[in-house]
């Protein structure tokens, strides 16, 4: 994949963000897409604003899904692992 596909899926990724309701966050997530400096700024400000957003009660079972495999998958390009790494077995 290359970046422009990465961040296009994550712009569409606010998108769904926006219309379930979550309007602040899905600017959160465009603006650090948008105005980061650094690979590791947006990275950084990306997995962050995810994981805010999968804590939100308000978020759909489906939507939650690819926000927790979009943050996954940023994990795994700013650390080089996942989460999952951490969790127990």
């Amino acid at each position: 994949m290359n970046q422009d596909d990465f961040f296009d899926r994550a712009k569409d990724l606010a998108n769904l963000i926006e219309k379930e309701g979550l309007a602040s966050q899905a600017y959160d997530i465009r603006n650090a897409i948008d105005c980061s400096f650094t690979g590791g700024e947006l990275f950084g400000a990306l997995l962050w604003h995810l994981e805010q957003v999968e804590k939100s009660s308000s978020l759909s079972e489906p939507l939650r899904k690819l926000v927790s495999e979009m943050s996954r998958e940023v994990s795994r390009i700013l650390y080089g692992y996942g989460p999952e790494t951490f969790q127990s077995k």
